[in-house]
């Protein structure tokens, strides 16, 4: 991944965190929007800051294996359904999902930082294609003529949020060539920006 690519990756992460801090906000009642008159109205304003928030999870992917999939689909510029993008990337590069590390600890006696993956509480790769259909879903207009069912979210909203936040907080990008391995912040200490850091140069 070339500087320029590191470069459009993090302002994709600072995309998705704008969106989901406003709905966080929202979820706490901390903002309102008095012009949205119906409760459906907000819904749906939520629906759409989450389902772009996995749009660009998605990009994101394809940004870090910009290279092995631009050389396989030559119409990659064109494809837009994170569903299908993620079956597609990972086709060329199965360990191409983000790993969420868990807090960094300090240096052992030989001065290394030896980062452990999370192994739950964030959004895995089932759980991202759920909820983007789901969110999907809650942004149509239904048949007028179909039984109108209540969309099973599985978890509220808040904790949705939270589950993204998790695999992004701090995680690792694995390109197809192993030995190259990024370690990203959502927010790097000191500045609050996404940061992607080569691992053998992070100062961590």
């Amino acid at each position: 991944m070339h500087k320029k690519d590191m470069s459009t990756y993090c302002n994709y992460l600072e995309d998705i965190k704008s969106r989901l801090e406003l709905v966080k906000q929202i979820v706490k009642q901390e903002v309102v929007f008095p012009q949205f008159k119906r409760e459906d109205f907000l819904t749906d304003f939520v629906a759409i800051q989450i389902r772009k928030s996995l749009e660009a999870i998605a990009f994101s992917s394809l940004i870090a294996n910009k290279e092995v999939y631009s050389a396989q689909y030559k119409n990659f510029v064109s494809h837009w359904n994170a569903k299908f993008l993620l079956k597609d990337i990972k086709r060329l590069n199965p360990n191409f999902y983000p790993k969420p590390l868990g807090p960094i600890v300090v240096p052992d006696d030989k001065g290394v930082i030896n980062l452990k993956y999370l192994i739950d509480g964030f959004i895995d790769e089932q759980e991202f294609i759920f909820l983007y259909e789901k969110m999907g879903k809650l942004l149509h207009a239904p048949n007028p003529y179909s039984n109108r069912e209540k969309v099973d979210l599985k978890y509220p909203v808040s904790q949705w949020v939270e589950r993204i936040f998790n695999l992004l907080n701090l995680h690792q990008i694995q390109l197809l060539d192993e030995s190259t391995t990024f370690v990203v912040y959502f927010s790097y200490p000191g500045t609050g920006k996404a940061t992607a850091l080569y691992a053998e140069e992070a100062q961590l």
